[in-house]
């Protein structure tokens, strides 16, 4: 198993075949539906596009109610 952690641009990140990527794993800010209709989604774009499965992970509850404060 290799593991290789790149930053790359949510486009970009999408074509598994040109940056050899078995999958793709996003972080979630959770952002509610009127956010992400009116500003947009990257994770939803990704999902989109991608060309290979797709693994979201959430921002922990306890971070999330501490931003909210």
């Amino acid at each position: 198993m290799e593991s290789n952690f790149r930053h790359l641009p949510a486009i970009p990140a999408c074509q598994a075949e040109k940056n050899a990527a078995d999958f793709i794993v996003m972080g979630s800010h959770g952002h509610t539906a009127l956010y992400d209709l009116v500003v947009g989604s990257t994770t939803h774009g990704v999902l989109r596009r991608a060309t290979c499965p797709v693994v979201i992970v959430p921002r922990p509850m306890q971070k999330a109610a501490k931003a909210k404060t």
